[in-house]
């Protein structure tokens, strides 16, 4: 990602929405990146407009084009707002741009669309995303994150207000490119960076009197051999960050074991050591036996409060 960075901020002008500016302005460096920010205005089809005929339907239609017009007028005074945001955070006016377009196949392909124009990523809101007062469109973000998985995309999940950022790392090629994403975003990411690895209880059938010690040195074994196996990649991805400048005090490593859940661990983790942004690999193809980071991540999405979460393919 060298030279100018360019990111596609999908907005709706709902208060998620602007937990989302508020997050790029404190997270993304101003330097060498350009923001698009893109709002896919969803006007009701003209054949619309023929449904039924009388003084109830002309009264019905016109309720529903003042609203459209109010719903424009409004969005546009939401991306002024926005650009405000992002030139006091010193982003320079020239790298920032708003485009409020008509619907053409749907908000969210739409959506998908543009972000394949040459975009470094997408950053979006966990809900809203052109909803309407009266027209919901139902998961926009559920279904980009389905259809876009070749670039990366960042669900802002209410307010972040950590500095500090996680990775999750398995040693897999995919956790790997999560890294180097979060490296390359490094001049945004100003706190700690926590690398992360959570290793799940293994689990047995009920022993019978007396055999659940035995049962339990076993899955310490196990857990000890799984450390050993990820030290190295954890140290190694340590080696990548102070290689790109990050500080040695500023780099975390860290392996938890006995959790019930990946992705809640992570989000734990990410709640206690102050992470505001938590970066994930969208693909699995673990070193660790059954490690699905793909899974964690979406599970990490839809549980994430006042996070940010990165899904890097």
């Amino acid at each position: 990602m060298a030279g100018k960075k360019r990111f596609l901020v999908a907005a709706d002008g709902s208060v998620e929405s602007q937990s989302v500016v508020k997050y790029v302005a404190a997270t993304l460096s101003p330097v060498d990146m350009e923001v698009v920010f893109l709002h896919v205005l969803n006007r009701i089809p003209e054949t619309y407009w023929d449904f039924g005929l009388g003084v109830e339907a002309d009264s019905l239609v016109k309720k529903i084009k003042n609203q459209v017009a109010e719903h424009e007028k409004s969005i546009k005074a939401f991306m002024a707002d926005s650009k405000q945001v992002l030139l006091d955070a010193n982003f320079r006016e020239e790298n920032i741009a708003v485009h409020v377009k008509d619907r053409v196949v749907g908000i969210a392909r739409d959506i998908v669309a543009e972000a394949r124009r040459g975009y470094n990523g997408l950053i979006m809101g966990l809900t809203g995303m052109g909803q309407m007062k009266g027209l919901a469109v139902g998961s926009v973000s559920t279904k980009i994150i389905g259809a876009l998985s070749d670039i990366p995309i960042c669900i802002v999940a209410g307010a972040p207000a950590g500095k500090n950022s996680i990775v999750a790392l398995d040693g897999s090629p995919g956790s790997m490119r999560a890294l180097d994403y979060a490296s390359s975003l490094m001049d945004g990411f100003k706190g700690k960076i926590v690398l992360f690895h959570a290793l799940r209880h293994i689990g047995y059938p009920e022993p019978a009197t007396g055999r659940i010690a035995a049962l339990e040195e076993v899955e310490k074994s196990i857990w000890d051999d799984a450390k050993k196996m990820l030290e190295p990649t954890l140290t190694a991805a340590k080696e990548r960050l102070l290689k790109a400048g990050r500080a040695k005090d500023k780099v975390i490593t860290k392996i938890v074991t006995g959790v019930s859940s990946r992705a809640g661990a992570l989000i734990e983790e990410a709640k206690q050591s102050g992470c505001g942004s938590i970066i994930v690999g969208r693909t699995r193809i673990s070193q660790v036996e059954d490690f699905n980071i793909g899974r964690v991540a979406n599970k990490v999405v839809h549980g994430a409060q006042n996070q940010a979460v990165w899904i890097v393919p």
